[in-house]
């Protein structure tokens, strides 16, 4: 749980959902990184399970021994034909630092708002974000992008690559939580909706103006 990236000027959507916990746990109020050991006895037998959804558990910050003694605790799933695992992070050059732990039944995801670096963020830039996840040593998982805030993009260059990327899934929406991006026209966004659904399978996220159906 909690995150260091900083992103979108304070109105992660994460962080502000964090906002509900002053009652249970002050670091996840405050979003501050910490682990919650009881949850890794608690994996369910099937589903989609999105590890660390609250947080970055990929974030530069996090030891390498946190990493791991999740990544262990999920070994016993390894191969379950009923249970995917789904990991998100802005920084997925360390999905290559920890490959030989992640389970084969992993879905691997990396957000890429736009192919440029608008700067809203304290997380590694959208194209670091691109080399790390095209590293030959992450070719044989499943991947996903989200394109989540979208911001303002070149399309011939964000098109190319998601392509490359070659994900099994790409969800794009607005922002949803005034965070005063730079957004781009409707009309930009689905003509890059239309040529990933060329490529992939596109979830059309619903934005807070009723835009993007």
């Amino acid at each position: 749980m909690g995150c260091l990236h900083d992103c979108y000027n304070g109105r992660c959507w994460a962080r502000i959902q964090a906002r509900r916990q002053k009652r249970r746990c002050f670091y996840c109020y405050h979003f501050y990184p910490h682990m919650h050991e009881d949850k890794l006895r608690n994996v369910p037998k099937t589903g989609v399970v999105f590890v660390v959804s609250m947080g970055d558990m990929w974030g530069h910050w996090v030891p390498r021994t946190v990493i791991t003694k999740v990544l262990e605790a999920l070994k016993p799933y390894w191969e379950k034909p009923d249970l995917i695992f789904f990991f998100e992070t802005k920084n997925p050059v360390r999905y290559v630092d920890f490959v030989d732990l992640i389970p084969p039944n992993s879905i691997l995801s990396t957000t890429i708002e736009s192919d440029i670096d608008h700067k809203v963020s304290m997380a590694p830039p959208p194209k670091e974000r691109y080399l790390a996840m095209v590293s030959p040593e992450l070719e044989e998982f499943a991947k996903h992008v989200s394109v989540e805030p979208i911001m303002k993009f070149n399309l011939g260059t964000l098109y190319k690559w998601i392509r490359e990327i070659n994900p099994k899934m790409v969800s794009v929406g607005y922002d949803n939580y005034n965070a005063k991006l730079p957004e781009p026209p409707v009309g930009e966004t689905m003509r890059l909706i239309e040529k990933l659904k060329r490529i992939t399978v596109v979830e059309v996220k619903k934005d807070r103006r009723g835009l993007l159906k």
